[in-house]
């Protein structure tokens, strides 16, 4: 039976605990992303926020016990998710709005998906599911200003996923 000598064991450790740089992981950058509606990229969006949760602390004071007071699970709940574009003379995204303001939200539900890109390929996403535009925001005017015209679409989600 073969055995490795101590010397051959602290090399091969030391190989195992040194990361080269191509095993480092860089966070991603931001301004390469791309918003699905349906399966379909509808606008080219400037920014998207709103990708959060948040889970109810309920809390309970017990009689008796006065260093530290019980937190249980509460319901959780998905942010509203903010789309900001600029205006063109595309009417798709007034027209969705327009049918919940005439009260047709199960035809105004809609699913979709955020992906961070790199080139071509997708390096992550997050999808959201029955959502339905609460808010629409027209730009502001300023002549003075050299600047894209901005409208803002909320969009009302019930659950967002990492994926």
């Amino acid at each position: 039976m073969a055995t490795k000598s101590k010397n051959s064991n602290k090399s091969n450790s030391k190989k195992q605990n040194k990361k080269s740089s191509s095993d480092r992981q860089d966070p991603f950058i931001n301004f390469n992303f791309r918003v699905e509606i349906d399966g379909l990229e509808i606008f080219g969006f400037k920014e998207v926020d709103g990708l959060a949760n948040e889970t109810e602390v309920i809390e309970y004071k017990e009689g008796g016990v006065n260093n530290y007071t019980h937190k249980f699970v509460g319901q959780s709940k998905h942010s509203n998710i903010t789309l900001k574009y600029g205006i063109t003379n595309d009417k798709s995204i007034y027209e969705w709005r327009k049918q919940v303001l005439s009260m047709n939200i199960a035809k105004a539900k809609r699913t979709g998906t955020i992906k961070v890109m790199s080139g071509k390929k997708v390096l992550k996403r997050w999808s959201f599911y029955n959502a339905w535009p609460s808010k629409w925001e027209g730009p502001s005017f300023d002549a003075l200003a050299d600047a894209i015209a901005i409208d803002k679409l909320e969009l009302a989600v019930e659950r967002i996923e990492e994926k």
